[in-house]
């Protein structure tokens, strides 16, 4: 359990063979990539829907978040046929690209859930295994704010990178004078 979100193993490993499924022609999918779009519609699910789709546990890793859940569930769905692994050679580093043996079971999102899995796919879809793992340390506030190997807590799905406009300063700052939360500046 994460933070006290419930994790399904079954509904994860359905997740990852639907990435694997809809990334059958992206030349780019990498198990890097595939971590990060675990991680991005976990977290999204969460901060849109007030819950993640698997309660997958996200840990920062070298290249960025990583499900804890990922290696044994490859396994299972390994011995069970659905899923394999083929093995690409990129410069000095070899690729695992995420093979699905048939079309996953997309019952078990909701509408709104497949929506988000979508939206994260076409998020990353220009981007290769370096490309997202720099993409998820610019955009994931809690990978930034843990420890190696700590888990990140999706609660930091609600935080953001990008800076606060001015307006939204101003409008704050009229508020809290308002309400009597700040005192005016001379």
């Amino acid at each position: 359990m994460a933070g006290g979100i419930e994790f399904s193993s079954g509904k994860f490993k359905e997740l990852v063979l639907l990435l694997a499924h809809k990334s059958a022609d992206d030349p780019l999918i990498s198990r890097v990539k595939l971590n990060k779009l675990l991680y991005r519609a976990d977290f999204e699910a969460f901060r849109l829907l007030g819950q993640s789709i698997t309660g997958a546990t996200y840990l920062r890793g070298e290249h960025g978040p990583i499900a804890a859940e990922l290696p044994r569930a490859e396994e299972e769905l390994g011995r069970r046929g659905l899923l394999s692994w083929r093995i690409r050679e990129a410069g000095p580093h070899t690729q695992k690209i995420p093979v699905a043996a048939e079309q996953p079971d997309e019952s078990q999102f909701s509408e709104a859930e497949l929506a988000i899995i979508d939206a994260a796919l076409a998020e990353l879809v220009e981007l290769g295994g370096k490309g997202a793992r720099e993409w998820s340390h610019r955009v994931s506030v809690g990978w930034n704010e843990v420890e190696d190997e700590q888990e990140i807590p999706y609660h930091s799905a609600f935080f953001s990178t990008k800076p606060i406009p001015k307006a939204d300063i101003e409008r704050a700052r009229e508020l809290a004078l308002a309400r009597g939360w700040a005192e005016r500046r001379p």
